[in-house]
């Protein structure tokens, strides 16, 4: 997530987990998978209208990290509990292959 938010300027990984851990008391490491929508909406209250491009930026970055194909609606739309249940999957998948 650090690489996709530093997208958008330097360091703005350090203000949007900042800004989320002093409104919520929790750490970055606490935001998945329960806090997610706490998250999400520190994002929208960071970025404004430019959330959903900030989101697309999390999901490109997601999927590098993990070797997952990009998905083609995702250039307009995004879920990032979705990806992450794919994410999810697919590790437990790759674990028990191994």
């Amino acid at each position: 997530m650090e690489r996709a938010l530093d997208q958008f300027g330097a360091n703005i990984s350090r203000v949007v987990f900042f800004k989320f851990e002093k409104e919520t008391g929790l750490t970055p490491q606490e935001i998945f998978p329960k806090n997610l929508e706490k998250f999400t909406y520190c994002l929208s209250s960071i970025f404004g209208l430019g959330y959903p491009l900030v989101e697309i930026r999390i999901a490109s970055e997601l999927r590098k990290e993990f070797g997952l194909p990009e998905s083609p609606d995702e250039t307009t739309s995004f879920d990032l509990a979705r990806l992450l249940k794919e994410v999810r999957n697919t590790l437990i998948s790759t674990e028990i292959v191994a």
